[in-house]
């Protein structure tokens, strides 16, 4: 008999430790799906900023948004308006002859262009006189004298009572500096000599009004 009872007792052996690696298994998938269920949690936790941000702030960030580009939208608008009312002022005083109008010719060095202005006049349909500055040379010692014979011009048209001035150009560079700052405070239009046609062109107001 006793060999029958080593096999009994061997053939119980195989199920024992079935049952045995089955608690285990079942064990090991309890505690993975408690890993599960903590790593859906944390990723809630985790969603919740994120829902927070789409839910409250971006809609927030367009309004602030919004409001920033008003003030910022209406500053380009007024900006855009005046620079438009600039050039249509500009426009304006090249295309006007003004009142009590005079063409002043400055010509300094070797030339006159008094004959060139006069054709010019006459082809642009205005009525005015013209006069005429006449420098033989410009240099740094005749220079105070030609500043002063512009202001004695300029004081010459005031008592005249000359509303605007066209003013031509017809020498060195540094000539033109002075006379510019001579007739800066006034209502002066300045011509510009168009080598390829011969003819001139109405460059606008001396000082350019600004609206800014």
């Amino acid at each position: 008999m006793t060999p029958t009872e080593d096999v009994s007792i061997k053939t119980e052996l195989p199920h024992e430790q079935l049952t045995n690696e089955s608690g285990l298994l079942s064990n090991l998938t309890v505690h993975i799906d408690g890993l599960h269920t903590k790593f859906d949690q944390m990723q809630l936790k985790l969603n919740e900023p994120a829902s927070f941000i789409t839910e409250y702030l971006d809609p927030f960030g367009i309004v602030i948004g919004l409001l920033v580009a008003i003030p910022v939208f209406w500053s380009w608008l007024i900006l855009m308006g005046s620079r438009r009312r600039q050039k249509q002022l500009i426009k304006s005083i090249q295309n006007s002859q003004g009142e009590r109008p005079i063409a002043l010719v400055v010509n300094v060095g070797q030339g006159d262009a008094s004959n060139q202005v006069r054709a010019y006049i006459a082809s642009s349909g205005y009525k005015m006189e013209l006069e005429a500055l006449n420098i033989e040379a410009l240099n740094l010692d005749e220079i105070a004298g030609f500043v002063q014979k512009l202001r004695r011009k300029r004081a010459d048209f005031m008592s005249k009572g000359v509303g605007k001035i066209h003013l031509f150009y017809f020498g060195p560079v540094t000539g033109a500096l002075l006379v510019g700052d001579v007739f800066s405070n006034g209502s002066v239009t300045i011509y510009y000599y168009q080598r390829d046609t011969g003819g001139y062109e109405s460059w606008g107001p001396l000082t350019h009004p600004m609206y800014l």
